[in-house]
């Protein structure tokens, strides 16, 4: 895995290219390489990478690195990893972290409800997210929520709940 990166990073050459860059930060993401994914970041990947040929970004890619059985910490310091990137290169990060779709109109927070993330990833989710990505309709007009509760993923549909009340302070918006 760690050969394959480094090799897309520098495209075979002796410079990384921005494919090459791409390539690498989209792999390590997906495998959970917060090392990589952190010294990317240093060599200015970030100003690089995009999405993939299927709409999905790095914060996409390194959530389902927990279908791989990642220890769901080190998933939070790759997210935390790549936010803090974006930081460097936006002056408005949390909306280009969490604002980006993939080809089906899905965010950062439906791929949370997903794969099903585990409580310590959405205790950095809810922390970070703007409120408005916990409830965002995809193309299919589904939130989040509806994602978790399709798939039966009880942790989510708990995390997604209690983080929704807290945001409308239990306000009744029916």
């Amino acid at each position: 895995g760690r050969r394959l990166i480094l090799e897309q990073q520098s495209g075979g050459g002796t410079e990384p290219s921005n494919a090459g860059c791409a390539e690498a930060m989209h792999a390590a993401c997906a495998l959970g390489h917060v090392e990589f994914v952190e010294m990317l970041l240093c060599s200015g990947a970030a100003t690089a990478v995009g999405k993939t040929s299927e709409g999905r970004t790095p914060p996409m890619l390194a959530l389902t690195s927990l279908r791989l059985g990642r220890d769901p910490q080190r998933v939070v310091d790759l997210l935390a990893a790549l936010l803090l990137g974006t930081v460097r290169v936006y002056l408005q990060a949390a909306q280009h972290f969490f604002g980006d779709r993939d080809a089906r109109g899905n965010g950062v927070v439906h791929w949370a409800a997903r794969v099903d993330a585990p409580h310590v990833v959405w205790e950095w989710i809810v922390r970070n997210a703007p409120s408005g990505e916990l409830v965002a309709d995809n193309q299919l007009n589904r939130t989040p929520l509806h994602i978790a509760c399709l798939r039966r993923h009880p942790m989510s549909v708990t995390a997604l709940v209690e983080a929704i009340i807290k945001v409308t302070d239990g306000e009744d918006h029916a």
